[in-house]
């Protein structure tokens, strides 16, 4: 009976022992949330181990891959054709940036130079323009590059200065003058020679035809606003001289500015293909021009 009863009373034991154990592995929840687990009982620690490609368990954990990598595939890559460099079509100079890389590069070696000419007697003053004169200046003819001189005329001098030795790639000589003023009939009086600017026929002023004849003193009088009392630089060629033994040149500004193409340009002239020999220069003055009729530039305007 003994035996029974500490019997009964070890079962008991064992019993309340397990039912203790029980109810202290329950989880208990709060109406406020919290609960009575451990934390480790239901969070999620991801640990420190490193990040690894999605196949990385396949292909090193598995054995009927014999833990080996996968092939690694070469991929020889196709060469792109390299496109060959091809130079574009480079325009040549025009006129007027030949004439200034002339002039620069002259400039440069010392044998050109601004010299005022020289003065042992005094000059007759420069013809003071009129109010028509100072208002009909050539439009577009480049005068905005050109101050008009407040000062008399230089001196006349006996000969040119010659700017350039002729030589076989070059046999054009460059001269330098003063102009003094300009005829009627187109022709520019320099401190040296008279010239006539070749291939350019103006405009006469004389002329009975009422048209012609506004445009004549329009075009004289921006001429002569232009270039009486200042420095030109022209060069001469084949034929030398006109039907009247005037000189013909092809007349620049300092600036390099070709002052025949120019006034062909502005339409303030037309061309006289007579005058020139060089076929190069010819196809120049006739591009000038009709830039000039498609414009409607100058007295082109009137023509229908």
């Amino acid at each position: 009976m003994r035996h029974h009863r500490q019997t009964t009373l070890s079962l008991g034991m064992i019993l309340v022992t397990l039912a203790t154990a029980t109810v202290a592995q329950k989880v208990e929840y709060s109406p406020r949330g919290s609960n009575t687990a451990s934390r480790s009982d239901y969070s999620v620690s991801y640990g420190s181990r490193p990040k690894y490609p999605s196949n990385y368990d396949y292909y090193y954990n598995n054995s009927s891959y014999n833990f080996q990598l996968p092939p690694v595939i070469v991929v020889t890559p196709v060469p792109t054709p390299e496109k060959p460099r091809v130079i574009g079509y480079v325009k040549p100079y025009t006129d007027e940036q030949y004439s200034q890389l002339v002039i620069d590069a002259m400039t440069k070696s010392g044998s050109l130079t601004e010299e005022a000419p020289a003065t042992p007697v005094p000059a007759a003053p420069t013809p003071t323009p009129t109010e028509s004169e100072r208002t009909a200046g050539l439009i577009g003819m480049g005068a905005k590059s050109v101050t008009v001189a407040a000062t008399p005329a230089p001196t006349p001098v006996v000969t040119a200065t010659v700017m350039a030795t002729p030589t076989a790639d070059r046999p054009q000589e460059l001269y330098t003058a003063w102009v003094d003023t300009i005829t009627s009939d187109g022709i520019i009086k320099t401190n040296v020679t008279d010239l006539r600017l070749r291939a350019v026929r103006l405009p006469n002023p004389d002329s009975d035809n009422p048209n012609e004849r506004a445009w004549g003193e329009k075009v004289l009088a921006g001429m002569r606003r232009v270039l009486n009392g200042h420095r030109i630089y022209y060069t001469t060629g084949k034929p030398e001289k006109d039907d009247k033994g005037t000189l013909l040149a092809v007349a620049h500004w300092r600036d390099g500015t070709n002052i025949n193409s120019l006034l062909i340009n502005s339409g303030y002239a037309v061309i006289v293909p007579e005058q020139f020999q060089s076929e190069a220069g010819l196809q120049m003055m006739r591009k000038a021009q009709m830039e000039a009729k498609e414009a409607k530039r100058g007295f082109w305007e009137d023509v229908k």
